[in-house]
């Protein structure tokens, strides 16, 4: 027999996952109307033959779809019947038991759903709700009030403001579908504001990087190493080498001095050439 590989197989864990999968697949192949007793137990008596043999047809496959995407150690509890709709009871009755204790636990994974950080909003809600639905099922509805303020008891910090606003509607207006479509629109809202400031920073940064190469060398020219004495050496697109003068070297140069013995710019006492000269002139002075 093949085993539809589409969806993940039923195992004692899976169950609120898979059963989603499942429905989508019995629905694709018009089985579900079998599920949920819509689709009559037997064709109609002027039926024709071909409209009896697909009518069998698909309500054979429905117990064939389900059989097929369960693990081994849960088909013996479908083992007794080949009916599709009693098939999927015994697996709902199994995993969805309307006992007390299931309704504690799901009552405490309703409470427990909280915002993770960096989440999508929308998925968050989604969780509340499905929370909120399991709840139902079991026979436990959470009221539109409740359900409401959960959605924005532990709002992201981003979200404040809007939550504050939302807590000064009028009674009539605080309900959970109002909620959840304000904190989407927030949402999207602050995506496309991040959107336009990443934006924005790119063409910042992509324009200073140009700047700065544009000035960095004079009209766009590449620079080659300098010499000893500060200038710096340019060379053109056509290939020719200009020299550009360090100004602050140069300035620097005018400010020494001047000298005590010869009077000039440019060096201090202790390093002037006439300095040999005139202690020699004295000392012939002093022996005359």
């Amino acid at each position: 027999m093949e085993v539809n590989s589409s969806i993940p197989v039923l195992t004692p864990n899976n169950w609120n996952t898979c059963k989603r999968d499942m429905q989508v697949i019995l629905m694709h192949y018009g089985c579900w109307q079998f599920i949920i007793k819509t689709e009559p137990a037997d064709p109609d008596v002027g039926s024709i033959y071909k409209e009896k043999y697909d009518f069998q047809l698909r309500k054979d496959r429905t117990f064939t779809l389900i059989y097929t995407n369960i693990s081994p150690e849960l088909k013996s509890l479908i083992s007794d019947t080949i009916d599709g709709a009693v098939a999927w009871k015994i697996l709902k009755d199994h995993f969805e038991p309307r006992t007390r204790a299931r309704l504690i636990q799901l009552l405490d994974e309703f409470f427990g759903t909280k915002y993770h950080p960096g989440e999508d909003v929308g998925i968050f809600l989604c969780r509340v709700k499905t929370a909120a639905s399991r709840l139902q099922e079991a026979g436990h509805k959470v009221d539109d009030l409740y359900l409401g303020f959960y959605m924005i008891r532990y709002p992201p910090q981003e979200f404040q403001s809007t939550v504050q606003q939302i807590y000064r509607w009028k009674d009539g207006e605080f309900t959970a579908g109002k909620i959840e479509a304000e904190l989407i629109l927030e949402a999207n809202r602050l995506q496309l504001m991040k959107q336009h400031l990443e934006k924005t920073e790119t063409v910042f940064l992509s324009s200073a990087s140009t700047s700065r190469k544009s000035s960095a060398v004079p009209g766009g020219a590449d620079a080659v190493p300098g010499d000893a004495s500060g200038n710096k050496w340019y060379q053109k697109e056509d290939g020719n080498v200009f020299v550009k003068q360090n100004k602050t070297t140069k300035s620097s140069v005018k400010k020494i001095g001047p000298c005590f013995l010869c009077k000039k710019y440019g060096h201090l006492k202790v390093n002037c050439k006439d300095k040999n000269t005139r202690q020699k002139s004295l000392n012939e002075n002093f022996s005359a």
